[in-house]
């Protein structure tokens, strides 16, 4: 297998481990874009995500509790959830780690 073909396949595999609004999987499109896939259709993306929005609050949440964990800076942690409409409840509708929420609670975000 040649060193560009390796390349291009490592590229799709590392592309599909992330979410997407795509409505097809990103390893496909990338393959076929390569002329490297031997499909004849894309497969449909089945954990496309409906809402970006989510993805960032999701992720700003850990942020949030990881800098909590660190720093144990907990009026920072609360102020910046709440200026960006984070809250308890939010998160665990995200289905947030136990351990992420822990410290949120413990920082004192909101319900």
């Amino acid at each position: 297998m040649s060193e560009y073909k390796k390349g291009a396949q490592d590229a799709a595999e590392l592309a599909a481990q992330y979410p997407t609004t795509h409505p097809y999987r990103l390893d496909d499109c990338i393959l076929a874009g390569l002329n490297l896939s031997s499909r004849k259709k894309l497969r449909k993306n089945l954990d496309r995500v409906d809402n970006p929005n989510d993805e960032w609050i999701r992720g700003y949440s850990v942020a949030l509790a990881e800098i909590r964990r660190a720093t144990h800076d907990d009026l920072a942690v609360v102020q910046c959830a709440r200026i960006a409409g984070i809250t308890l409840n939010e998160c665990r509708r995200l289905k947030l780690s136990q351990y992420d929420l822990s410290a949120l609670k413990s920082a004192g975000v909101k319900k």
